[in-house]
């Protein structure tokens, strides 16, 4: 089997609490032609001096600080830019890998499938049950959202995307292997998206080339209230997050795969519709109950997305489905 290099990204932002047994996961791999791309994002803790102490352990340890916090779309995509491996594998800075992570991803991989995931264990920590089951159950989707399939095709793709339009099919980043040549051809990580960056990115790219499968957990998702994603939840951002990613299925030019897809096998389904229901839905909670804040980030929406003040237009049978259902909801 070919010994290509893997780039292995470590995005960190004051991850001092985990980030030691997240390292000494990597440096137990079987397989050993990688590099590590530490990329710390302005850590105020002992992060970067961490990974100084272990780049002196082991020199494929390479460390980088962004001179102004980038955020974290922003710092993946600068770990993706540093990369110089022909594959690159996340690994955030609180998950773990198993010792033939790599090893595995890549004898898949080098059959010529350039997008790899596998399933994903979990540590949960201080974690409320519902969030708990959640997680569970979603790992179980990914599982058997292809129907077992080790080889995705990019119809079985399109298939389930069209499914479940605002479900991660995949889980996070570091349960990932993407070939580097991935990023030229379907470009980074939307800077727009704080919580579907990483789902948008799967969907815009298995929908184009499908994904390789491998039915066992190769990672650890540790699942805690500091975490990214438990603090997106909290946020009012992530209602505007459906909208943007609905107006990139529609208009996006790496969607163009998709949408001729579902004309083909889906012929009542409209792309614009969805579009204008989801603006509209959105604008008028934000309107009703959103408050200064969520009208802030409206706004800064349409400062990037322009089109959308005009998809975002009320219309008379919009309002009354939302009203009429919040009354149903409110008489129970």
């Amino acid at each position: 089997m070919p010994n290509p290099l893997v780039s292995i990204c470590v995005p960190t932002y004051n991850g001092e609490r985990y980030l030691r047994e997240c390292l000494d996961s990597i440096l137990q791999q079987t397989y050993s032609n990688y590099e590590v791309l530490m990329v710390d994002d302005c850590s105020s803790d002992d992060t970067f001096i961490i990974a100084q102490a272990y780049a002196v352990k082991d020199n494929r340890i390479k460390l980088f600080k962004n001179e102004q916090n980038l955020g974290l779309v922003g710092n993946w995509n600068r770990c993706v830019k540093l990369a110089q491996g022909k594959w690159i594998k996340f690994v955030f800075q609180d998950d773990l890998i198993t010792p033939t992570c790599l090893e595995k991803m890549v004898e898949i991989g080098e059959t010529g499938v350039p997008f790899v995931y596998g399933l994903r264990d979990f540590i949960f920590e201080k974690t409320e049950s519902a969030l708990i089951k959640w997680f569970k159950e979603h790992n179980e989707f990914v599982a058997t959202v292809f129907d077992g399939q080790t080889l995705v095709t990019p119809e079985l793709f399109s298939t389930a995307v069209l499914a479940n339009p605002f479900y991660n099919l995949i889980g996070e980043p570091t349960s990932v292997l993407l070939r580097r040549d991935v990023f030229d051809q379907f470009d980074l990580f939307n800077p727009n998206l704080i919580q579907l960056c990483d789902a948008e990115y799967w969907n815009r790219v298995g929908t184009q080339v499908g994904a390789g499968f491998i039915a066992e957990p190769l990672v650890t998702f540790r699942v805690h209230g500091g975490s990214t994603t438990m603090q997106n939840k909290k946020k009012i951002r992530l209602k505007l997050e459906h909208v943007i990613y609905q107006h990139e299925l529609t208009f996006h030019p790496q969607y163009e795969t998709l949408r001729h897809f579902a004309a083909k096998n889906y012929p009542t389904y409209s792309f614009r519709k969805a579009l204008s229901e989801k603006a509209q839905r959105t604008l008028l909670w934000i309107q009703l109950r959103g408050g200064k804040s969520a009208r802030k980030e409206w706004k800064k929406l349409l400062e990037i997305y322009p089109a959308l003040e005009q998809w975002s237009k009320p219309k008379l049978n919009v309002i009354l489905t939302i009203l009429m259902a919040r009354l149903k909801k409110s008489s129970k």
